[in-house]
């Protein structure tokens, strides 16, 4: 049986991208989950503060300026499905 997450839309009065796969709202770090399940579905991105060598590194950063991208376009709905990011 599949899990239903409830997610409520937020209004983000500051937003920016962590790195590829996490944003910050209003101070609060969060995940993109696409639709609820991590690792299922959605976006995992390698992680900045962990490259193992200069190509992840630059990965890295493509990933994060992709995100920064996606966040500036007008309209783009924030859905707080309650999980957190470390």
């Amino acid at each position: 049986m599949p899990t239903v997450l409830a997610a409520t839309i937020v209004s983000c009065l500051s937003l920016s991208a962590v790195d590829g796969d996490t944003i910050k709202c209003n101070g609060q770090n969060m995940r993109i989950m696409g639709h609820g399940k991590p690792f299922e579905f959605g976006v995992d991105a390698p992680e900045i503060s962990r490259a193992k060598c200069q190509k992840e590194r630059i990965h890295d950063q493509q990933a994060k300026r992709h995100l920064e991208e996606l966040l500036r376009q007008p309209g783009t709905p924030i859905e707080d499905s309650g999980a957190r990011d470390r």
